[in-house]
């Protein structure tokens, strides 16, 4: 069977992962003198399976002598290459690194912002991604039936746009109970986002690219959710006495973080909106 689906320099490989998980001894207990005593009984299995794995992998090393290495650096100059030549794929690539500034900082300094500002005890800080993974969850499910009446290039920056503006909303709170409603409303775009992004991805993206493309993208999103984190500890530590007052808001250095926080999501929303108009007539047909 593992012929059928793992071939070149990798079949040796997973051959020898299969002999290793076979029988090759059996362990009898026996009595002597009233003393239990385990012996290893070895039996053929062993010799055979030893050298069926080298004579398999003679004739898969003199097969597989002619096959190249992957080649790491040239693999990444062709993802790098499409995101440049593809105008759509572009968009959505820079579109999200602009939100994950945003998302870095909502993990990042969310401990502190729970104890400033909703007056609730410790033990409670856990409803907080509570909530926000509820809504995520009920986003998903509901997705489907959007991309449907909407299309998936609206569901993507609506649900940016969305996020956004809930952000906002939760960074103006001062007691638990919104701040939960708020963050659950947070977590409603951002599941839709996910599951409309997917499809995109996979509409944009050859077959044969998409291994590439793909470690560009999740390794770029990586970095930029380190940096985001890295700037908002940052800013939350230099800036930390930071208080101003605006209409009859007061705001410090927390709030204020997730304000402009959430402006990424708006301006990535906007951004997206106004480069993907011309996929909808791809989708449409």
């Amino acid at each position: 069977m593992t012929t059928s689906f793992v071939t070149g320099v990798l079949h040796w490989r997973a051959w020898l992962v299969s002999c290793s998980s076979r029988r090759c001894a059996a362990v009898t207990p026996i009595k002597v003198d009233g003393r239990l005593l385990h012996i290893r009984q070895v039996d053929h299995l062993p010799l055979w399976y030893g050298g069926r794995f080298v004579w398999r992998y003679s004739l898969c090393k003199q097969r597989d002598d002619n096959v190249q290495a992957p080649d790491f650096l040239r693999e990444l100059k062709e993802g790098i290459r499409f995101y440049r030549e593809n105008h759509l794929m572009l968009t959505i690539f820079l579109s999200v690194l602009i939100a994950t500034l945003g998302t870095g900082a909502l993990d990042a300094i969310l401990i502190f912002f729970f104890q400033r500002h909703t007056h609730a005890s410790v033990s409670l800080f856990g409803t907080l991604p509570m909530a926000i993974g509820a809504g995520s969850i009920v986003g998903a499910l509901l997705a489907g039936l959007l991309v449907r009446y909407l299309g998936s290039v609206r569901v993507y920056w609506l649900s940016l746009y969305i996020t956004g503006i809930m952000f906002i909303l939760f960074a103006l709170q001062n007691t638990l109970c919104p701040a939960l409603i708020f963050l659950f409303l947070v977590g409603l775009p951002l599941g839709a986002l996910n599951t409309a992004l997917g499809p995109l991805l996979m509409y944009i993206i050859p077959r044969h690219l998409m291994g590439r493309v793909e470690s560009v993208f999740s390794t770029s999103q990586t970095l930029f959710s380190l940096t985001s984190i890295s700037l908002s500890g940052l800013l939350a530590t230099l800036f930390i006495s930071f208080h101003a007052n605006l209409l009859t808001f007061i705001f410090d250095i927390y709030d204020t973080i997730y304000i402009m926080a959430s402006l990424l999501f708006i301006l990535g929303a906007l951004y997206a909106m106004l480069n993907l108009r011309g996929l909808k007539i791809i989708e449409s047909n």
